[in-house]
């Protein structure tokens, strides 16, 4: 089978952690196919100018990644969203110039504007695709527009398959209009040879952290539809616990006692950040999946999560606590009720829960068994909709 995947959130020199868990799924599926993939970054002419922009220029056309032919056509898009609709036209111009080497079939993340282009190639080639929906492309960017709407619910229900990598988020599929769409549900991989339990005390001298006080971590977006100021406040309720926020800060939140704004780190950095700490937090309003909550199990660690959609999937008292999102004092109570009861969360049990779920060969291998249904025409147009494994 030869597979073609396309993502602008493939990762590309000028951004070189972009997208990693879609990478991830690519390099496990490199053991299962022959696979090829196309990364289209934003067309950019100059090599001055503000450094968001003028780092497209430097993008090599043609890379090889971990044994895997990867391209970078450019398309054109414009700041702010501004003619969005119009994208995904730009978008299969790129695609069609990476189309001449042969392919079975195209695997798009993100519905729009990946999937509406890949849509439209595969009807120009009489190509099977299967598009997977994220989070955003869902939940949020139909609600800004209703033309944004109308693309999305056109793209998912002519593609062959749509991928949904949680519950929640095929539910918010369908309640979005797009009923006719056939829908499974994939979640997301990790990795569980980078992702492991290490020791706690090792991790944070690592870091130059105390090994002895109690840590709790939150990664991502450092926002308010993160629920961070939730998190904030919920942590003035706790005593004798260090709070560590890793991603990108934007202004309105003030340093605090025992709160510390680490910033960006390297992916391959965030392990032994999360081995380093006793806890791992999600104060998310709206979540199509919940990356760093696997990340962090499969790292031995437990999890506080709110029910803001993908969490749902993977969050049970096994692992964690779920909390109703924007609720300070609930989540308050949840870190402090897990930390207090952190004997009952062993590393390896925790890693093993979630590598047997979203383990990143079992996700490859689900999403090679759908390939396979959809260039047989197994339940195609039509066939009967579900949860894969």
């Amino acid at each position: 089978m030869r597979l073609l995947v396309v993502s602008h959130l493939l990762p590309n020199p000028a951004e070189p952690d972009r997208g990693r868990f879609v990478w991830d799924q690519v390099v496990a599926l490199r053991e299962l196919c022959e696979v090829r993939a196309v990364g289209p970054v934003p067309w950019f002419p100059l090599k001055l100018g503000p450094l968001r922009w003028a780092r497209w220029y430097y993008v090599p056309r043609y890379e090889r990644k971990e044994g895997i032919a990867l391209s970078h056509p450019r398309y054109v898009t414009f700041p702010r969203r501004w003619a969005f609709s119009l994208v995904w036209a730009f978008y299969l111009k790129s695609l069609s110039a990476e189309a001449s080497s042969p392919f079975d079939l195209v695997h798009a993340h993100v519905l729009y504007p990946d999937g509406m282009a890949a849509v439209a190639l595969g009807r120009l080639l009489g190509r099977p695709v299967v598009v997977t929906a994220h989070g955003s492309d869902v939940n949020l960017y139909p609600y800004q527009r209703r033309l944004w709407r109308t693309l999305t619910v056109w793209t998912a229900e002519r593609a062959d398959r749509v991928v949904a990598v949680s519950t929640a988020l095929k539910e918010n599929l369908h309640a979005l209009g797009a009923r006719r769409a056939r829908v499974v549900v994939v979640p997301d991989g990790v990795d569980g040879r980078k992702f492991f339990p290490m020791d706690k005390s090792s991790c944070a001298r690592s870091l130059g952290l105390e090994p002895g006080r109690r840590k709790v971590l939150y990664v991502g977006s450092i926002e308010e539809g993160k629920g961070v100021g939730v998190l904030l406040e919920a942590f003035e309720r706790l005593e004798g616990v260090e709070l560590f926020l890793i991603g990108r800060k934007v202004e309105g939140y003030p340093s605090r006692p025992g709160v510390h704004f680490v910033g960006p780190v390297p992916h391959a950095r965030v392990p032994l950040w999360m081995g380093a700490s006793d806890l791992v937090v999600q104060p998310s309003f709206s979540e199509g999946f919940g990356m760093t909550l696997v990340e962090a199990l499969s790292c031995g660690r437990p999890v506080v999560a709110t029910e803001s959609g993908g969490p749902k999937d993977i969050v049970g008292e096994e692992v964690g606590a779920l909390v109703p999102p924007g609720d300070p004092e609930a989540l308050a109570d949840a870190i402090d009720h897990v930390l207090g009861n952190l004997g009952r969360y062993r590393p390896e049990e925790l890693h093993a829960y979630v590598q047997g779920r979203f383990g990143l060969e079992r996700v490859a291998e689900r999403l090679f068994e759908l390939y396979r249904e959809v260039l047989h025409g197994s339940g195609v147009k039509g066939g009967p909709e579900g949860q894969l494994g």
